[in-house]
């Protein structure tokens, strides 16, 4: 599948899923519709997908259901060293 095709993939399962129950006028990001969805880790559909991206956060009706913490490390990187 192209980039395309996938991100037209997932508007069947999001905004057309909506659309096929007839129920568009609740559901949405817009002012006085119920605010649910949730936050992928990904640059763009394509790449949601392609890595099947974790989700970062899920929201129901403008509420976080949960919210993932950002990655620590323990142990810190000194990128400035000139190995070799």
């Amino acid at each position: 599948m192209s980039p395309e095709e996938i991100e037209k993939d997932l508007d069947l399962i999001t905004y057309n899923g909506a659309r096929c129950m007839h129920i568009q006028d609740k559901y949405g990001l817009e002012v006085g519709k119920d605010a649910n969805f949730i936050v992928l880790d990904g640059d763009s559909p394509f790449d949601v997908i392609r890595n099947r991206a974790p989700v970062l956060a899920s929201i129901r009706k403008g509420e976080y259901l949960f919210k993932r913490k950002p990655v620590e490390y323990e142990v810190e990187l000194d990128l400035g060293k000139n190995y070799g």
